[in-house]
């Protein structure tokens, strides 16, 4: 008997997710354990285990269905491009949210913009709004790293993010020495649980 057939939108796999193994899952775990070392026991501490991933939002995404009379056409109309967004990294531990970034298209971030954000959260500029070194180091020092202070977080702490170019800088890592943070990057999204939970919502 031959299957039952239907319309459906495919699902976008990247090629790290689609070769990512049981086995694979379970060496990165090791691989962890191996590197933290004497600082292992921060991982029975799910207030210091932190995750970090951005995406985009785009500000004219493509139209729902919807119901409209037969034979006539259906429009929205946006003023925004169809290809502008903002990008805002997303900050969680494994019990709440951490204030986030969100950064916008400007030479110059309006003042009307931080007076409406959220309580302690990033806003940052760049040319085409994607994220990069500076913007990602900015966020680092000027909000992460003084929110955890505020909330008297034991350190060290552990932050596992992507291995994004705009992540990584000497910087960076200078200053996770310094501060006594440890900063991994695992495998493409083994560890991605917004992608898995926050995003796919979205």
């Amino acid at each position: 008997m031959a299957a039952e057939l239907s319309v459906k939108e495919a699902e976008y796999i990247n090629k790290a997710l689609s070769n990512i193994t049981p086995q694979k899952i379970r060496n990165w775990f090791q691989e962890t354990l191996e590197l933290l070392g004497e600082n292992v026991s921060v991982l029975k501490d799910p207030s210091r285990i932190f995750n970090m991933d951005e995406t985009a939002f785009f500000l004219n995404p493509k139209g729902n269905c919807v119901i409209a009379e037969k034979g006539k056409h259906c429009y929205g109309v946006s003023s925004n491009n169809d290809k502008e967004n903002v990008t805002t990294l997303i900050t969680v531990n494994a019990l709440d949210f951490a204030p986030s970034l969100t950064i916008f298209k400007f030479d110059r971030l309006p003042a009307s913009y931080t007076k409406v954000a959220p309580p302690g959260w990033g806003l940052g500029k760049s040319k085409n709004s994607w994220m990069t070194s500076e913007t990602f180091f900015e966020y680092f020092t000027n909000v992460f790293y003084p929110y955890l202070l505020g909330k008297q977080y034991k350190l060290p702490v552990i932050i596992f993010l992507d291995g994004h170019s705009s992540h990584l800088s000497p910087q960076f890592f200078a200053l996770n020495i310094k501060l006594l943070l440890y900063a991994f990057i695992p495998t493409p999204h083994i560890y991605s649980t917004h992608s898995m939970w926050l995003y796919s919502i979205l």
